[in-house]
């Protein structure tokens, strides 16, 4: 396992325009592929830049990425503004190129 996330969500906007992706349960497992399809403004993005870790989730939720022996607490990291460490595993391990 790469990343596991369970009950992980971000919000964006306020009022009416509001929206919030919301991610039950997801397993990333090393070489395997995953397609991320869906309609225009589904939170398709969002959910990248969520597994990129180049976005905060909401407070709440378990968020975890396997980086060597043990997993790391990814919410945990952006809760109390370990920028350093994020910066670190995303260099290490993540390879993003935006739309």
């Amino acid at each position: 396992m790469i990343l596991r996330l369970h009950e992980v969500a971000r919000s964006h906007g306020a009022g009416r325009q509001r929206y919030r992706l919301r991610v039950p349960a997801l397993e990333l497992r090393a070489g395997r592929q995953l397609a991320i399809v869906g309609p225009s403004g589904c939170g398709k993005s969002t959910l990248l830049d969520l597994l990129a870790l180049a976005l905060a989730p909401d407070p709440g939720g378990r968020f975890e990425f396997l980086a060597g022996e043990r997993p790391q607490d990814i919410a945990a990291l952006w809760r109390d503004g370990r920028q350093d460490r994020l910066a670190a595993l995303r260099r290490q391990h993540c390879g993003y190129v935006l739309q």
